[in-house]
């Protein structure tokens, strides 16, 4: 699995190259998201697409990581967001 800033970058990327693929993250950002990076984002979680623009610049705020679990932090330290789903265990024979 790539890291959470990889995939952010590759998504930006491709959206500045490709207007058709940006129209479509900007309306499905979830879904886009899971297509590009081949993850499943938990079914609680909401993603918004804002882009600056020439006069107006959007500062993120992040979760303070102090408020997440010892389960998140396990996963930000794994290079995993914590809002992604933990792929299912594979079978033992």
């Amino acid at each position: 699995m790539e890291k959470w800033a990889e995939v952010k970058k590759k998504i930006i990327e491709k959206a500045w190259r490709d207007d058709q693929f940006k129209q479509e993250f900007i309306a499905n950002p979830k879904k886009m998201i899971e297509q590009e990076a081949g993850i499943t984002l938990q079914d609680n979680i909401t993603v918004k697409v804002v882009e600056d623009t020439a006069d107006t610049v959007y500062f993120k705020l992040p979760l303070n990581p102090e408020q997440l679990s010892d389960e998140a932090l396990d996963k930000i330290s794994g290079g995993v967001p914590a809002f992604v789903k933990a792929p299912a265990p594979l079978p033992v024979d």
